[in-house]
């Protein structure tokens, strides 16, 4: 008997099959896998939102950066689902890397910020160290950018969009014995449940300021 296949005629099979593809479906779902039509209307979108931080965003090209900002903000926006982009140009929200994030003043049990919503701005910063590559030590950017904006978007879509600035911060929650899991969050400033005060107030220029100035970065072409 080849079991290179199932069986057609076998109902047991049959079954086994359908289960399969329930299991495989879902499994692409939880991963967040976007349909080809959702891929492939993604580039304008955010050639949109690149030219949007192009007017507005301070420059952030440090000496030592591994890529030029826009192509670091690049990498961020093409990992986040479309619909959550169409959000962002719809609300006339920006997003900017902010190098700020990388030079922030926290003590030893601080939580680092790792983005900023700017409400009255309309501007969403990330931290940004001028770097992309993957160091188990060292977040930059694309460490959970994409997740961030992704979740600031469903933030500000929602019936209680947020009435006030938020502030993003590594967290981790269990999954089982001997297991935790890293997630990016939003919170509100201080309070229970919200974003470390600590950090927030060793850090108001950040605070109080959105990455944005008159004429935004210098991009070579």
């Amino acid at each position: 008997m080849s079991y290179s296949r199932y069986d057609r005629d076998d109902p047991v099979s049959t079954v086994i099959a359908f289960g399969l593809a329930i299991v495989l479906a879902a499994g692409a779902a939880y991963c967040g896998r976007e349909p080809k039509t959702e891929v492939d209307r993604k580039p304008p979108i955010v050639n949109v939102l690149k030219e949007r931080a192009r007017r507005r965003c301070r420059d952030g090209n440090e000496d030592g950066a591994e890529l030029p900002q826009e192509q670091r903000l690049t990498l961020v926006l093409e990992n986040v689902k479309s619909k959550d982009l169409d959000v962002l140009v719809n609300k006339n929200i920006t997003v900017c890397p902010d190098s700020r994030l990388a030079h922030q003043d926290t003590g030893l049990f601080d939580r680092t910020l790792r983005g900023v919503y700017y409400r009255a701005d309309g501007v969403v910063s990330l931290y940004d160290n001028g770097r992309t590559a993957d160091k188990f030590w060292d977040a930059d950017i694309t460490d959970r950018g994409a997740e961030m904006v992704g979740k600031i978007a469903d933030e500000i879509s929602s019936d209680t969009s947020p009435s006030e600035n938020l502030y993003a911060g590594f967290y981790t929650r269990s999954c089982g014995r001997r297991c935790t899991r890293t997630y990016a969050d939003w919170r509100k400033a201080g309070g229970w449940g919200g974003f470390d005060s600590d950090t927030l107030s060793k850090n108001q220029q950040i605070v109080r300021q959105a990455p944005v100035v008159d004429n935004g970065w210098s991009v070579e072409r």
